[in-house]
C-alpha cells in the first residue's frame, strides 16, 4: 500500500499496483466485478486522503461548471463484523469512512448522485456526493466509502 508521505506525489492512476493486493475476491469469497477492480477508488484508503485535508477539489456541476469543494474532515468509522464459514469478524481490508467537503457557493446545489470531481495532485475521478448540513454561510456534501 502507498505510504502517506507519498501519497501526496501520486495520482489515482500510480495506485493500480495495489489493486493487486485485493485480487479478483473479497474477504467474503465474492468475486468482485472487474469494473470494481479498475475504479481507482477501489484500492484508496482513508490515510490516502490525509495529504488532501483543506485541500481544494473540483466538482463538476452538470449545468453551471466546476464547484469548488475544501475537504475538510475524514471520519473513520469502525467497520462492521462479517459472517464468514469461519464466523464473525472484520476483514483486515475492511473499511469505512466519510470525507466530509465544504462549500461557500450555497446559491449552487448539488443532488445525491456521482459527480466528476477534480483536484491537482489527484487528477480526475468519480465521487458519490450526498448533500450535508448547510447554513447561510457554507454547505456540506459527504462521500461514503464502504469495503466490508
Amino acid at each position: 500500500m502507498v505510504s502517506i508521505s507519498a501519497a501526496a506525489a501520486i495520482s489515482f492512476a500510480d495506485l493500480g499496483l495495489a489493486q493487486q493486493y485485493f485480487g479478483k475476491f473479497n474477504h467474503a469469497g465474492f468475486r468482485l466485478p472487474q469494473e470494481a477492480l479498475l475504479n481507482p477508488l477501489h484500492s484508496l484508503r482513508s490515510e490516502n486522503f490525509l495529504p488532501f485535508l483543506n485541500a481544494t477539489f473540483r466538482i463538476a456541476h452538470p449545468t453551471r461548471g466546476n464547484l469548488e469543494m475544501t475537504l475538510i474532515k475524514i471520519i473513520v468509522n469502525k467497520p462492521p463484523l462479517v459472517i464468514t464459514k469461519t464466523g464473525a469478524h472484520v476483514s483486515p481490508t475492511a473499511e469505512c469512512f466519510t470525507l466530509v467537503f465544504s462549500t461557500t457557493n450555497t446559491t449552487t446545489s448539488l443532488k445525491q448522485g456521482q459527480y466528476a470531481a477534480t483536484q491537482d495532485k489527484l487528477g480526475l475521478f468519480d465521487l458519490f456526493l450526498v448533500p450535508g448540513a448547510r447554513n447561510k454561510l457554507t454547505r456540506h456534501y459527504e462521500a461514503v466509502f464502504n469495503r466490508v
